[in-house]
């Protein structure tokens, strides 16, 4: 016997009564071992084999049923599958196949009990082989179980071992008559123990048969499925032990199914509310844009602005400086000139001359008639009177009014004579302000003019 290592990962039964649990306990030590599988049916529920496959076994499959071959040969595609049924000779068997349950059979009175309970039966010719040759076939090689469940053939199909050498270290056959606990192993029993066999367990479903040969195996068989097997549950099988977990299963599926279509409902919402989000941030961010664009362009027309403001402000605070510095130097050059300097005099006669005007207004309220003191230190004083009277020339109505209040006045009448215009060339009749201011304007003429 070849061994090795055990795998560290627990074997996941999908047997339907825990065989795969009984023969992995008896042959864990086998590293890539074979088998043979005759009946083998559907390569997931109830399957003797799926969990050893995992494990990195390979075997064969004996399977007269054309849709589980199919089926197997999908799931397995580096194993042999052979579709046909075990009987004493190689031919033709008439097989009733019940449809898509593991009750298939080739005995005519289990197919018509079936029938009667309601199942679908449809009847075949499929190809058959005897047992011994399938054994030869794969003899050269160590075949570590051997199981054998053909619902109610397991006689024909043990017969059928005929001559063959070949032994199994392991044979598994289904032991009482389908669907009931009626013990059917009476009648074939010792085909099995004469091939140098000894039963060593029974699982309430099936008999197991050790080859003489690996008695060394036997105290695996005095438990049946247990805690320190180590194993799991796939769910998949039909016996009833992993019938909670499949509920459960199912229940968190459905759970699972309704939060992925909830889930999915949310992700629709919250993807369309992204995507008008989305749309939403394009829009202001185009609205943004425009903003700003529209912001420069006020900003540069503000600045430019600015700019040619700026520009004609101090184009015209320097016309402007230019323009004072003109007005100063014509200023400067007026206020130095002889003739500025000659007609001061004039100019001072002027400002008195506006201020007596003013002074008259002010006293055009009082009493028409001036008071007598008044016109008369007027006219006792000579000098004051031809001022007063040069200064009262210059303002034709001041005149009048004033020779008005004076002829009013008692005394003298006051006459404001014009002044000549032809003066005594003498200049006896002028200030002598006024005389000087004459001779400079004389001595400033070109020699030959009269003044």
């Amino acid at each position: 016997m070849t061994d090795s290592a055990p795998t560290s990962a627990p074997l996941t039964s999908y047997a339907q009564n825990f065989e795969d649990v009984i023969l992995w306990r008896a042959l864990r030590q086998i590293e890539r071992g074979f088998y043979i599988d005759v009946g083998a049916q559907d390569p997931v529920e109830d399957s003797v084999s799926l969990g050893f496959y995992e494990k990195g076994w390979r075997g064969v499959h004996v399977e007269p049923t054309l849709h589980y071959a199919e089926k197997l040969r999908a799931a397995r595609p580096d194993e042999t599958v052979i579709q046909a049924a075990v009987a004493a000779e190689a031919g033709l068997l008439h097989f009733y196949e019940i449809v898509e349950t593991g009750l298939s059979t080739g005995d005519s009175a289990q197919a018509q009990h079936h029938r009667d309970a309601g199942f679908t039966v449809r009847e075949t010719d499929v190809p058959c082989m005897p047992l011994g040759a399938l054994l030869d076939r794969y003899g050269d090689r160590p075949i570590h179980w051997l199981k054998i469940d053909v619902e109610g053939l397991e006689q024909q199909v043990l017969e059928s071992w005929g001559d063959s050498k070949v032994r199994p270290w392991i044979v598994v056959v289904e032991a009482v008559v389908p669907g009931t606990q009626i013990p059917s192993h009476d009648a074939w029993d010792e085909l099995v123990t004469a091939k140098g066999y000894k039963a060593v367990y029974f699982d309430g479903l099936n008999r197991y048969y050790l080859s003489n040969k690996q008695t060394d195996l036997a105290d695996r068989f005095r438990a049946g499925p247990n805690v320190f097997d180590e194993f799991v549950l796939s769910g998949t099988s039909t016996n009833r032990f992993s019938k909670l977990l499949t509920n459960r299963i199912e229940d968190i599926q459905q759970r699972f199914d309704h939060a992925i279509g909830v889930h999915a409902i949310l992700q629709e919402e919250a993807r369309a509310k992204l995507i008008a989000t989305i749309r939403d941030l394009q829009h202001a961010r185009t609205e943004a844009r425009e903003f700003h664009e529209q912001l420069e362009e006020l900003y540069k027309k503000h600045t430019d602005a600015m700019q040619q403001h700026a520009l004609q402000v101090q184009t015209l605070e320097q016309k402007a400086a230019q323009e004072l510095y003109d007005l100063n130097v014509r200023l400067a050059n007026v206020l130095n000139s002889s003739s500025w300097k000659i007609t001061r005099p004039w100019r001072l006669a002027g400002r008195l001359a506006g201020k007596a005007k003013r002074g008259l207004r002010r006293l055009a309220g009082l009493p028409r008639r001036l008071p007598g003191a008044l016109i008369r230190a007027i006219r006792a004083r000579p000098g004051i009177k031809r001022l007063l009277m040069s200064v009262l020339s210059r303002v034709p109505g001041l005149a009048a009014r004033a020779r008005r209040y004076a002829n009013q006045a008692p005394g003298p009448t006051i006459v404001a004579a014009p002044i000549a215009r032809a003066a005594d060339p003498s200049g006896s009749h002028l200030t002598a302000s006024a005389r000087r201011v004459r001779a400079r304007l004389a001595a400033s003429r070109p020699h030959g003019n009269t003044p």
